[in-house]
């Protein structure tokens, strides 16, 4: 880059427009690095940036999270209320499996007494943990 001043142009407004647009400008990662009165304005100006992108990624983090939650406060209801019909459902499952097991323990003992030395029919596989 040629550092001359164009001609016609004085060399203080020059230097004023290379300090603000140039390379070295002084809101540049290369200005902060100075140390100083010169480099504060570039810190400054690095760390806006970054405050500004991190405020930035918040707000989009939370647009998120406020999408999520309307999506979380849509389903969970419903789902709640699946869960607590399957609940229900196993419940009566259980207590019918369990009265189908007492009465078939009844019926063999009804049998057993009535006809003590009768052969007993052997329960299938699927409930003979049961009976």
């Amino acid at each position: 880059m040629n550092w001359a001043a164009p001609a016609g142009v004085p060399w203080l407004l020059w230097l004023a427009i290379m300090l603000i647009f140039g390379p070295p400008a002084l809101g540049s990662k290369i200005a902060a690095r100075i140390p100083g009165v010169l480099g504060a304005t570039g810190r400054w100006w690095q760390a806006r940036k970054i405050a500004q992108v991190s405020q930035d990624e918040l707000g989009r983090i939370s647009a998120e999270l406020h999408e999520l939650r309307a999506d979380y406060d849509r389903v969970v209801p419903d789902l709640r209320e699946r869960v607590n019909k399957l609940e229900e459902a196993l419940d009566r499952a259980q207590r019918r499996l369990w009265a189908f097991r007492d009465h078939v323990r009844d019926l063999k003992d009804v049998l057993r007494r009535h006809a003590p030395d009768a052969p007993l029919p052997e329960p299938p596989e699927e409930i003979s943990d049961l009976v």
